[in-house]
C-alpha cells in the first residue's frame, strides 16, 4: 500500500521518540548553524518592513498612549468649560455693567458653550478628536473669552479662568498651535491691561478698576502677565513630563518581556 503503511509503530515518530532521540549539542550544532545562516542571509535579502519592527511598534504604541490621554483631558476641559460659561450666564441677567458689553459677552459665551458641546460630544467618539477639533475649540474659545473678559473686567477673577485655559491649551500635542494659543490668550490679556491701565481704553466693566491706583494697575499687569507666562511653561513642562514617563514605562514592560523571554528559551534548551 505505499511506504507509510509498510512502516512499523516503532518507526512511527511520535512526541516521546522525537524528545528523547534530539540529538544534543554537537550532533545538531551543525545543521542549526547552516539554518541560522539560511535564515541571516535570508533576512539580509529581504527589504524590512517598516511596519512591522519593534521600533515601528514603539512609537505606535507610544504614540496611542499619548493620543488618549489627550483626548480624556479634551473630553474633561470641554465638560468644565460647558459649566463655567453656563453658570456665568445664569448669573448674567441680574449683573450690572454697560448694556451693550453684556450683550457682546452673552453672545461670546453662547458660541463658547456651543464649541464646547462639540468638542465634548466629539472626544467621546472613536477616532473623533483629530487636531482640527482642538484648533477650532481652542481659537473659537481663545477669542470670544475677549468680550467676557472685558465686561466682567480685565482686573477681575477671570485671570483664573484664563490661567485654567493656558494650562489645558499648552499640554496638546499639536505643539505650534499648542504655543501660540496660550501665547494669543496671554497677550490680549496684557494688551487689553495696558489699554486699560493708560486710559486708551474705557473700563466699562463689573469689576471697575476706577478705583484702582495706576500703580497697583501696573503691579496686577505685570503680576499677572508674569503669571500667564509662567502657567504657560509649566503646561509645556506637563507635557513633556507625561510623554517621558510614558516612554519609561514602555521601557521598563519590553525590559520584563524580554527577561520572560530569555527565560523560557533558557527553558527550552534544558528540556
Amino acid at each position: 500500500m505505499g511506504e507509510r503503511d509498510t512502516r512499523s509503530d516503532s518507526d512511527q515518530p511520535t512526541v516521546v521518540k522525537r524528545r528523547s532521540a534530539r540529538p544534543r549539542a554537537g550532533a545538531q550544532s551543525g545543521s542549526h548553524d547552516g539554518s541560522s545562516r539560511d535564515q541571516s542571509r535570508a533576512g539580509a535579502s529581504s527589504p524590512p518592513s517598516g511596519a512591522d519592527t519593534p521600533e515601528a511598534f514603539y512609537d505606535r504604541t507610544i504614540a496611542q498612549a499619548v493620543q488618549v490621554e489627550e483626548v480624556v483631558r479634551a473630553r474633561g476641559f470641554s465638560a468644565v468649560a460647558m459649566f463655567m460659561v453656563a453658570l456665568v450666564a445664569v448669573q448674567l441677567p441680574w449683573l450690572p455693567g454697560d448694556a451693550d458689553a453684556k450683550l457682546a459677552a452673552a453672545v461670546a459665551m453662547v458660541v463658547m458653550f456651543v464649541t464646547a458641546c462639540w468638542a465634548f460630544v466629539r472626544a467621546g467618539r472613536a477616532g473623533g478628536y483629530t487636531p482640527l477639533v482642538f484648533r477650532v475649540q481652542g481659537w473659537v474659545l481663545a477669542t470670544c473669552i475677549l468680550p467676557v473678559e472685558y465686561y466682567v473686567g480685565v482686573y477681575s477673577p477671570m485671570t483664573v479662568v484664563l490661567s485654567l485655559g493656558i494650562y489645558y491649551l499648552g499640554q496638546s500635542t499639536d505643539s505650534r498651535h499648542a504655543f501660540w494659543l496660550p501665547a494669543y490668550v496671554t497677550g490680549s490679556w496684557i494688551a487689553g491691561a495696558l489699554l486699560i491701565t493708560t486710559g486708551l481704553l474705557e473700563d466699562r466693566s463689573v469689576f471697575n478698576s476706577r478705583a484702582l491706583s495706576v500703580y497697583s494697575q501696573v503691579f496686577m499687569a505685570i503680576g499677572v502677565g508674569a503669571a500667564l507666562m509662567t502657567t504657560m511653561w509649566m503646561a509645556r513642562v506637563a507635557r513633556s513630563s507625561v510623554r517621558r514617563a510614558i516612554v519609561a514605562s514602555n521601557d521598563a514592560l519590553m525590559v520584563a518581556q524580554q527577561r520572560e523571554a530569555l527565560l523560557a528559551e533558557a527553558h527550552n534548551q534544558l528540556d
